[in-house]
């Protein structure tokens, strides 16, 4: 069972299993999501404070293991579910040839000559990710740089990246945009609206009125997708 708990914006939304034991229990998986056991008998509230209550440990947990990963990695496990352009898909590692990667209705299959090898496993995944985000973001800039025509903005560069504390960023003096990768596990409304962001601030360097009157103008619904992306399932 999930249940969904943020935390003064923390994302402390958790799977919850009923077993037959005395204490509850709590991990944070490697990919940073959250395990919890409990007898069957326990409130869901109080779950819910026990994870609120073991909120430090759970960030610190995070962050060393953020620390420890290759910057930019996912995590390649067979049979792993991995959130992705707004839906859950799950990870299969087979084997075969050629080597490649494949969505294949609600999987995301990794094909490789020996599916044991975590780090080839680990290098097509990636791979695979930052291609696609490539493609999905340029598709996105098409749509929506000709709507900034009026304001004659140049075309910017694209380029991305996995970062931690942002969605996107825009340089303004070399007209470069750089989008998070982390985007692609969310739905791809929440990459076009912080696209719409980015290029705005190509007109309004800054996120005064002015800037946010662009925003509206391009996009009236903005808000709704910035709403969306903040509920979304993004690990970190």
């Amino acid at each position: 069972m999930r249940r969904e708990l943020w935390l003064d914006g923390m994302n402390l939304s958790y799977e919850w299993e009923k077993k037959r034991v005395k204490n509850m229990n709590l991990r944070v998986r490697p990919d940073g999501s959250i395990r919890v056991s409990t007898a069957g008998w326990v409130a869901p509230q109080a779950v819910d404070e026990f994870v609120a209550r073991h909120a430090d440990m759970i960030s610190e947990a995070r962050r060393r293991r953020q620390e420890t990963r290759p910057r930019g990695s996912i995590t390649a496990e067979n049979g792993a579910v991995l959130p992705c352009m707004g839906r859950e898909m799950t990870l299969v590692l087979q084997e075969g040839h050629p080597e490649g990667a494949a969505i294949q209705g609600d999987r995301l299959v990794l094909t490789l000559p020996d599916p044991t090898d975590r780090k080839a496993a680990q290098r097509l995944l990636a791979g695979w990710w930052k291609e696609t985000c490539g493609v999905l973001f340029a598709a996105a800039l098409e749509r929506w740089y000709p709507k900034f025509a009026r304001w004659d903005i140049p075309r910017p560069t694209l380029r991305t990246r996995r970062m931690t504390s942002r969605w996107g960023s825009c340089q303004t003096v070399t007209a470069v945009i750089t989008m998070n990768e982390r985007l692609l596990h969310a739905p791809p409304e929440c990459t076009d609206y912080i696209m719409v962001h980015e290029l705005a601030h190509l007109v309004q360097a800054n996120h005064s009125p002015a800037f946010h009157a662009v925003v509206t103008e391009v996009m009236p619904d903005w808000k709704e997708r910035k709403k969306r992306l903040r509920e979304a399932k993004v690990p970190e």
